[in-house]
């Protein structure tokens, strides 16, 4: 139980806008680097990283639908 407590608050942490520009800026300049020295991307494909997007909301969707629908 703690251990759940503890996974679901790291969860629901709100990200500040600040991390998210920067995170986005490095990997945009990391991008230009790699087509620079013409190395391919360690990135997934294209579909793979929808397939990411999809499972992180499904992981906050379903905390979120739980406990407004089926707490008791």
């Amino acid at each position: 139980m703690k251990e759940t407590a503890r996974r679901d608050s790291l969860m629901s942490q709100a990200v500040s806008p600040n991390a998210l520009l920067l995170a986005f800026v490095t990997g945009l300049a990391v991008g230009v680097v790699f087509s620079l020295v013409k190395l391919p991307s360690p990135a997934p494909p294209f579909l793979g990283l929808i397939g990411l997007v999809g499972m992180f909301m499904g992981q906050r969707l379903w905390p979120f639908l739980a406990s407004r629908f089926f707490h008791h």
